[in-house]
């Protein structure tokens, strides 16, 4: 028992359903298990967003830390992977 206890269990649910479902909320608990749900969205959701943005009511500059070309990705990935935490995301141009 002590052995189980030890034992990190994550759950990531990926994807949408129409259907019920139903889990075992004790086990869920006494096993300690983490659930994390990925946010799914609809095409008309993304249509809105891209409205947004060529509208300019949302400004998305201060979420990109670094664009770069195609044929710098690799550069930049490593760059991305030293600067933990202090880069918030890198955008690729094609």
């Amino acid at each position: 028992m002590l052995i189980q206890s030890l034992i990190a269990i994550s759950l990531g649910l990926v994807g949408i359903s129409s259907k019920d479902a139903s889990l075992n909320i004790y086990n869920l608990y006494i096993n300690e298990v983490k659930i994390q749900a990925a946010r799914s969205s609809t095409p008309r959701d993304f249509h809105k967003s891209i409205e947004l943005v060529a509208s300019k009511k949302i400004d998305l500059r201060p979420y990109v830390s670094k664009l770069v070309k195609f044929n710098e990705l690799s550069e930049a990935l490593e760059e991305l992977n030293r600067a933990k935490g202090k880069m918030l995301r890198v955008v690729v141009k094609f």
